[in-house]
């Protein structure tokens, strides 16, 4: 059974993600008609692209940790013992959550260096490219607790 206010933010997460997917395929269609068949491209196109890209790629990391659905190497799950692979997931689940820490941490770091920068297609600050960086480390990190709560209920 999984906690409501997780559920809530994995849900506004993938809200998030479908909607900067379908803003790419938008804008790339956008672009490559405007270059192809009315020889002008809007000078935000590529820009804004890369910003859908960017948060749609970063923010399904949590989704997919989330659901297990990410790639991971289950070779070694043939050799070890169900005891040993439950510590051995542990192990990886508080090394994914130093990383997220990292995430938050650097990607803070980050974005306040790039606030004085702009994107000169977009008009708008680097930072908010960045911004996800440390977005993507809170989600996953709440994605390992939810995972590794999930797993402690199992053992009680």
């Amino acid at each position: 059974m999984q906690n409501k206010s997780f559920e809530i933010i994995f849900n506004i997460v993938n809200i998030i993600c479908k909607i900067f997917l379908v803003l790419q395929v938008i804008i790339v269609s956008w672009v490559v008609f405007g270059r192809y068949v009315l020889s002008k491209t809007p000078p935000w196109g590529d820009e804004a692209a890369l910003f859908c890209m960017v948060w749609f790629s970063l923010m399904s990391a949590p989704l997919a940790i989330r659901d297990d659905s990410h790639i991971k190497l289950v070779l070694i799950n043939k050799y070890i013992s169900e005891d040993k692979l439950k510590h051995l997931d542990n192990i990886i689940y508080i090394i994914i959550l130093g990383f997220s820490v990292f995430m938050i941490i650097a990607g803070t770091k980050l974005t306040i260096l790039t606030s004085t920068n702009v994107m000169p297609g977009m008009r708008i600050r680097s930072s908010w490219i960045y911004l996800v960086i440390p977005a993507t480390g809170t989600v996953i990190r709440l994605s390992v607790i939810e995972k590794l709560l999930q797993k402690n209920r199992r053992l009680i």
